[in-house]
């Protein structure tokens, strides 16, 4: 899955999308840059 399918799967709810969104921003992988701000929205997503 590429990052656009993985933020979509996240906006529409997906616990384990937005956990792995989480982590790409934490580390910056999978094409994104390292941003702990969106790191922290998706993981506190997640852990809803």
């Amino acid at each position: 899955m590429n990052i656009e399918e993985y933020k979509i799967k996240a906006q529409e709810g997906s616990a384990k999308a937005q956990c792995a969104l989480g982590i790409f921003y934490f580390k910056g992988e999978n094409g994104v840059q390292k941003d702990y701000k969106q790191a922290c929205y998706w993981l506190e997503k997640a852990s809803e």
